[in-house]
């Protein structure tokens, strides 16, 4: 419903984030107040393996990251940006699950072994993540490296045994990364 453009505060954006994140089966989730006290953030640790029920949830970021619904946000909403700022940046929507995605895709022991529906939907998000959101935003910024690292663990799925359509798809995010963020794209080869 967020995706397809209910309104929604910034607070019931934290809500259902800190559900979600419960519910993905995070380690050490915590609502943390921001350094200015006016809002909060998510907290949270890794997660190294989804349960298969959670799979439906994981699959769905993918229409969550690819809506272009608009929100303001304030920076302090997410760990690590800049908690000195309280001043909403326009974001998409899924921009304050960005973090949680990431965490994700980079938390899991062994990604090639995840479902094949929901890998190829793990991709399809990174790609969507990659090419939509703007990392160069206040609000994003601090998750540029575990943005990189996400990309680089796809590169690392290239050497396994996945399928044809997999590894184009890897191919497809990588391409994208190296065309879209090439400020920060270091040495990932």
């Amino acid at each position: 419903m967020i995706a397809d453009g209910v309104q929604v505060d910034s607070f019931t954006l934290l809500k259902i984030k800190h559900h979600l994140v419960q519910v993905i089966g995070f380690r050490d989730v915590s609502v943390m107040p921001s350094s200015s006290g006016q809002f909060s953030y998510i907290q949270f640790g890794d997660v190294p393996e989804i349960p298969d029920i959670v799979f439906p949830c994981v699959s769905q970021l993918l229409v969550l990251m690819d809506s272009s619904c608009a929100v303001d946000l304030p920076p302090s909403m997410m760990a690590g940006a800049n908690a000195q700022d309280d001043r909403p940046v326009s974001a998409l929507v899924g921009s304050i699950f960005v973090d949680v995605f990431l965490a994700i895709f980079c938390s899991i022991q062994d990604l090639v072994s995840l479902p094949i529906v929901t890998l190829k939907n793990m991709l399809e998000t990174l790609c969507v993540v990659v090419y939509k959101h703007d990392f160069e935003s206040s609000i994003l910024k601090h998750l540029q490296q575990t943005l990189r690292r996400a990309v680089i663990r796809t590169l690392d799925c290239l050497g396994t045994d996945i399928s044809y359509d997999l590894r184009q798809l890897a191919l497809s995010v990588i391409q994208a990364f190296i065309k879209r963020w090439h400020t920060f794209t270091g040495s990932i080869i």
